[in-house]
């Protein structure tokens, strides 16, 4: 595609072009009738074809003047991504994702539309709608991966999107079908189908008296225990369980790790979704563990966790429907630093908030860490609940704010 300028200057060299033939013609018309040399009549013949031809380009040029400034209004540049992974393929392919998605909150802005819509889009959907791709400034470091991306997206599928959002707001979308495993990690070993797997156990009775159709356990069966076994899932990829997605009708796999830290006196629940095209992560935090027995903290997480793939998945659940479960929102914010320990009292206060399900950190530079957060918005305001860890938030746009340490307690 052309830039603007370029377009504009070949416009104008047209038209200078196109009047120069012109008056060529129109001398030669006059020499024509005085010579009455047929050597002039073949000269005018073809100025008038060079006349038309450039007539042509001309309005060519002009029609992709006007098209290159529609496309621009699709087209976003310079998007800056910094992911890591267990690989640094896995990492670019994160930090491809997470671009695609903040490039395509910025058209939903631009577009006048509510950003937070992006929230309801799979990273596949996204990627669809993305017509063309430049990425610039690879840097790999370990697996780490950094670049900048320069996007367009399809404006028909943009538009039919928006179409649909705004036409079909009663429509239910449609909801996936996992096939859960849960998996009690140890430092020996981790417990899959062991009889002493109480994670495992825990989600056959949520998913017992919750009568979900959306979330699946396997039966543990042969083949179940041949296909879910320790290599497939740490390789993790979608061949190894493209039989028991199709045997027990799934969309995706999702493979649920139970990891207790004894030290940091918390759980972490790492839920890994693997599908045909894309996998994902999402780690959720249960801290200040000790005090419960380890029967009511398998329980109380798995109750906890439950509720948060009902609420990402639209789970149809009749007891979910009637606790009113929790809506998980999504914010970006730029946490304001002036040294790492800023940045390590600010992370310390979020991952003891006990309001914040997700933290992800995109980019951190000596004085600015930009990051991404999942709360629970039945918690309340989220401005005033940070405040009361003495962290000031401050909203700047929609889903997008700015943090910094409180310099002392603000008034509620």
């Amino acid at each position: 595609m052309y830039p603007n300028s370029f377009l504009q200057v070949l416009f104008f060299i047209c038209r200078i072009k196109i009047y120069r033939l012109f008056l060529l013609t129109t001398k030669a018309d006059k020499l024509s009738s005085q010579l009455n040399l047929m050597s002039i009549s073949d000269m005018v013949y073809k100025m008038i074809k060079s006349w038309r031809f450039y007539l042509i380009i001309c309005l060519v040029f002009n029609s992709g003047l006007a098209l290159a400034g529609d496309q621009s209004t699709y087209a976003v540049d310079s998007v800056e991504v910094n992911a890591s992974g267990k690989s640094p393929s896995q990492a670019r392919i994160n930090a491809v994702a997470s671009g695609q998605r903040n490039a395509f909150i910025t058209l939903l802005g631009r577009l006048g539309m509510d950003e937070n819509s992006a929230n309801t889009l799979t990273d596949e959907t996204i990627a669809d709608m993305v017509s063309s791709q430049q990425i610039i400034d690879e840097k790999i470091a370990g697996n780490n991966y950094s670049a900048t991306l320069n996007l367009t997206f399809s404006e028909s599928f943009v538009k039919h999107y928006l179409g649909n959002k705004t036409n079909n707001a009663k429509e239910v979308p449609k909801t996936d079908t996992y096939l859960l495993i849960p998996i009690k990690a140890g430092k020996a070993q981790s417990l899959i189908w062991e009889q002493n797997n109480d994670w495992k156990l825990a989600w056959e009775n949520i998913i017992k008296n919750n009568k979900v159709a959306t979330i699946k356990l396997p039966s543990g069966d042969i083949d179940d225990i041949s296909n879910f076994n320790v290599a497939n899932i740490n390789d993790g990829n979608f061949s190894g369980f493209e039989s028991a997605i199709n045997k027990y009708k799934a969309d995706a796999v999702m493979l649920a790790y139970f990891e207790f830290d004894s030290i940091e006196n918390k759980v972490d629940i790492i839920l890994k979704t693997v599908r045909k095209f894309h996998s994902s992560q999402v780690k959720l935090d249960f801290v200040n563990v000790n005090q419960l027995s380890p029967e009511d903290l398998v329980g109380k997480v798995t109750t906890k966790t439950f509720e948060y793939i009902a609420g990402t998945s639209k789970v149809s659940s009749e007891t979910n429907a009637a606790n009113n479960p929790p809506v998980l929102v999504s914010i970006n914010i730029d946490v304001l630093v002036s040294d790492l320990g800023d940045w390590l009292t600010v992370k310390n206060k979020l991952e003891n908030s006990n309001i914040v399900s997700q933290l992800k950190i995109n980019s951190i530079s000596k004085d600015l860490v930009k990051i991404n957060i999942s709360y629970n918005k039945v918690n309340g305001d989220i401005i005033n609940f940070f405040a009361k860890y003495n962290l000031f938030l401050e909203k700047k746009s929609e889903g997008k704010y700015t943090l910094s340490l409180a310099k002392k307690q603000p008034k509620l």
